[in-house]
C-alpha cells in the first residue's frame, strides 16, 4: 500500500492488486479405521496408489522422509512435474500440508497449498477424509472447479486402493 497525505487526513490506496486466497474443500466418509487411511495418506510417495493421474512420487534424495521441509517430486501421467515441500505433518491430528514449490510446465496460478486431513468418526471409528487446496487469487473459476473434480476422483481411487466398494456421489 502507498500512503497519500492530503492536508490533515491520510488515505491508503493499493499500489498493486490485493492478493487473496481461494480455497477448494471436498470430503468423503470411508468405512475403514481412520488410522489405516492415515497410514496410506501421510506418505506422499503413496500418491500413485490413490491419485489416478499420478505416475510416480519420490522423496528427494537426502531428505528426512515424512518430515517438515522434505521435498517430494511428483510426476503426472500427462507429463506435468511438481516438486512439493511438506510444511506440516501431525500424526496426532492426522494432518499433512504441502506446498507446490516448482511446476513444469509452469503453473497458471502463483501458489497452491494442499492439506490432507483424516478425521475419526467416534461412533464407528471410521474415517472422514478432507482434501483442501488454497490457491492464490489468480486462480480462475475453472481451476477451482477442476480441483473439485480431481478431489472427487481421488476419493474413488482411494476407496479402490482400500478395497472399498464405490459409492454413488450425491447430487449437489
Amino acid at each position: 500500500y502507498q500512503r497519500r497525505v492530503h492536508g490533515a487526513s491520510a488515505r491508503f490506496v493499493a499500489s498493486s492488486p490485493i492478493m487473496s486466497l481461494t480455497k477448494s474443500v471436498e470430503s468423503a466418509y470411508l468405512a475403514v479405521p481412520a488410522q489405516r487411511v492415515w497410514e496410506m495418506l501421510r506418505d506422499l510417495t503413496n500418491l500413485p496408489l490413490w491419485r489416478t493421474p499420478v505416475q510416480s512420487a519420490t522423496m528427494e534424495p537426502g531428505a528426512v522422509p515424512w518430515s517438515v521441509g522434505a521435498t517430494v517430486n511428483i510426476a503426472f501421467k500427462d507429463g506435468v512435474h511438481w516438486a512439493v515441500r511438506i510444511t506440516e505433518i501431525s500424526d496426532h491430528h492426522r494432518t499433512l500440508c504441502y506446498e507446490v514449490i516448482s511446476c513444469e510446465p509452469e503453473s497458471h496460478v502463483l501458489s497452491m497449498v494442499h492439506t490432507i486431513r483424516v478425521h475419526d468418526v467416534t461412533e464407528t471409528r471410521h474415517a472422514v477424509v478432507e482434501l483442501s487446496t488454497r490457491f492464490s487469487s489468480d486462480a480462475t473459476a475453472h481451476t477451482i472447479e477442476d480441483s473439485k473434480y480431481k478431489k472427487l476422483e481421488s476419493f474413488r481411487s482411494l476407496r479402490a486402493a482400500l478395497g472399498l466398494a464405490p459409492v454413488q456421489p450425491a447430487a449437489h
